[in-house]
């Protein structure tokens, strides 16, 4: 039901989710990750239905589930160009607790999220525009200003339109191996 919910505040039924299955590990001191399995592009239905058993598969392979943050317009559009609708800006805080992560937005004068999940080891912001921004020259301002945005409180580097970010209720295999 969560689930649903989140789906349904970020994108409309007929919108394509872009979902990755990737797994990462550290070696030598060094991030690596491996595609699990190619990506899809999938309708928020879809993924509600499929969840379980993408999960399942995803824990077996010790895989993280992420999701594109704006909607694809078809299959295969993974890059920011290819992005035409943005809902809402989001960030990911690491090592953070959520106490920590709303002082943070708060020290930076930054409004509360409308959405807040809880990474598994930080967590993630969502804050809901008040319309869709369609535009290339508001595709483009918010592009330039999501660096800023995350500065002012310390975010994580997921600061491009075409951003994938961990999809919530899955497990955050950061050192899978």
């Amino acid at each position: 039901r969560q689930l649903e919910q989140f789906l349904a505040a970020l994108f409309l039924p007929d919108e394509l989710i872009e979902i990755r299955l990737i797994e990462s590990w550290v070696s030598r001191g060094k991030k690596k990750s491996r595609v699990v399995r190619a990506a899809q592009w999938l309708q928020r239905d879809a993924i509600v239905s499929q969840y379980r058993r993408m999960t399942g598969f995803a824990r077996r392979e010790r895989a993280n589930v992420y999701f594109g943050v704006c909607p694809r317009i078809r299959s295969g559009d993974a890059q920011d160009d290819r992005i035409r609708t943005v809902r809402c800006l989001w960030c990911d805080i690491d090592n953070v607790t959520a106490k920590e992560a709303f002082d943070r937005w708060s020290r930076g004068t930054v409004p509360s999220p409308s959405i807040v999940v809880s990474s598994g080891s930080g967590i993630h912001g969502y804050w809901l525009l008040r319309r869709d921004l369609r535009s290339r020259e508001e595709r483009t301002l918010v592009a330039a200003m999501l660096p800023h945005f995350y500065r002012s409180f310390g975010g994580d580097h997921v600061q491009n339109l075409s951003r994938v970010m961990r999809a919530p209720g899955t497990v955050n295999y950061k050192d899978a191996r």
